[in-house]
């Protein structure tokens, strides 16, 4: 959510009481994130992530990757939260649900 506005996956990781947010402007320690959703899921049987569409992930795969008619990328095609997923899968052994 919220393409180069990061305040929208803010405020919606706010609201919603999520548990790691990941943001345009900020580093994405996976691991750290890793750590932290395990010891909640522990504790609260649920961990949940919000994700900014322009967060950038530690070897993200860029393929798909356009710019629109006024040179915007289009980051619906990134697929960071597919690809989250994915780590955290790898990194849990948790199924996530899906969107």
């Amino acid at each position: 959510m919220g393409r180069h506005a990061g305040w929208v996956a803010l405020y919606t990781a706010i609201a919603s009481a999520a548990d790691w947010v990941l943001l345009r402007n900020a580093n994405s320690d996976v691991n750290a994130m890793l750590a932290h959703l395990k010891k909640v899921h522990a504790r609260d049987k649920v961990a949940i992530v919000i994700t900014s569409e322009a967060a950038e992930l530690p070897g993200m795969k860029t393929e798909g990757e356009h710019l629109d008619q006024f040179g915007h990328m289009l980051l619906k095609n990134r697929g960071v939260g597919e690809q989250l997923a994915e780590i955290i899968e790898k990194g849990t052994g948790w199924r996530p649900a899906p969107p």
